[in-house]
């Protein structure tokens, strides 16, 4: 566990104290917990595994899942950014929370896709 997921879990339970009490944050701060901890255990799996293969197909892969995690990042961001600045932006995306967890996990798998597409289509280097 890393520090900016721990703060992150306290921000979010503190913040849902005044929604719901106590109960409820400790289960919001432990579902962020237990959803860091699972991704961030896949990508060191994942990134591990790249290492390991440190070819032509590792570094094909890891450009193109960095520029898929780098786009869904600016996307959230900017999204992040609509609703804060937009009240309509921000009404129109009520209830439409899993619509957009759902193009993100999409995008990821296609980047993974695509990752994975690319580096059988790449030739391994050849060494002198």
């Amino acid at each position: 566990m890393s520090f900016d997921t721990l703060s992150q879990s306290a921000l979010f339970a503190a913040t849902a104290t005044q929604f719901g009490g106590v109960g409820r944050a400790l289960v919001l701060g432990g579902l962020f917990v237990l959803g860091m901890l699972v991704t961030d255990g896949l990508n060191g799996w994942w990134i591990a595994r790249l290492i390991a293969r440190a070819d032509q197909i590792a570094v094909v892969a890891s450009r193109v899942m960095g520029a898929a995690v780098a786009g869904v990042s600016l996307l959230v961001a900017a999204l992040g950014i609509a609703r804060w600045t937009s009240p309509a932006f921000e009404a129109w995306t009520e209830g439409r929370e899993l619509a957009f967890g759902t193009t993100v996990l999409a995008v990821i798998a296609l980047g993974y896709g695509l990752a994975l597409w690319l580096a059988r289509r790449t030739r391994p280097l050849t060494h002198p």
